[in-house]
């Protein structure tokens, strides 16, 4: 008798603290923690564009980028200040 009051106390409190959980991320975020968001936040800098494709965003093409000191080529490839290793092997 004594296990089943134990038992019926542990349920009562792992319910009340998924419930008291759901409540606070419903405050705190606006929606339920079981609501589906519909897109993902991408942060969109100077040197990307968005793209009608799977990739969502890409690099542009040609664009040179003081604040991170980068750029991209017309093949959008990566140049700039890149230091390449001679004695390792290329990975593509």
């Amino acid at each position: 008798m004594k296990f089943f009051k134990i038992a019926t106390v542990i349920i009562i409190t792992l319910l009340i603290t998924e419930i008291g959980g759901h409540l606070i991320y419903r405050w705190r975020d606006g929606q339920w923690l079981w609501q589906h968001r519909p897109t993902e936040v991408f942060s969109i800098r100077s040197f990307t564009e968005f793209v009608p494709d799977d990739r969502i965003i890409t690099n542009r093409k040609a664009v040179f980028n003081k604040e991170y000191r980068f750029g991209f080529d017309l093949d959008r490839f990566r140049i700039g200040l890149n230091d390449y290793s001679t004695t390792s092997p290329t990975i593509v």
